[in-house]
């Protein structure tokens, strides 16, 4: 009888542990999160978190290419048919200029693109 009445009395206890529990999971996911966000952006110069500010697009080269590209096409009784072909497209790269708020330092991150023309 006595670990009955123990056993209903630990259940409500139990209960808010795991739900702390699971709420600090919770916050931690969603703080490394925000840390692994804020490393990204990072000024690689005084090292400070969410400083820096996107200031310019600088297109450094352009370069015609082939894409595959994923078409889809109806068949004569409706059903989707999808197929894949290469199609006149663009490569460019450019650089991302950044400014950091704080010391005024220029990043710059090289990226890439290619798109059809279509």
């Amino acid at each position: 009888m006595k670990s009955a009445l123990l056993t209903v009395a630990l259940i409500p206890t139990l209960l808010i542990v795991l739900e702390t529990g699971s709420l600090l999971i919770i916050v931690g996911i969603i703080s490394s999160s925000i840390f692994a966000f804020g490393w990204n952006i990072r000024c690689s110069y005084c090292r400070k978190m969410f400083a820096l500010r996107r200031a310019r697009v600088e297109v450094i080269s352009r370069e015609d290419i082939s894409v595959l590209v994923d078409i889809e096409t109806r068949g004569k009784n409706g059903e989707t048919l999808q197929t894949s072909q290469y199609v006149p497209g663009i490569r460019e790269m450019y650089d991302v200029v950044y400014i950091c708020k704080h010391c005024g330092s220029e990043t710059r991150k090289r990226k890439k693109r290619e798109y059809p023309k279509i």
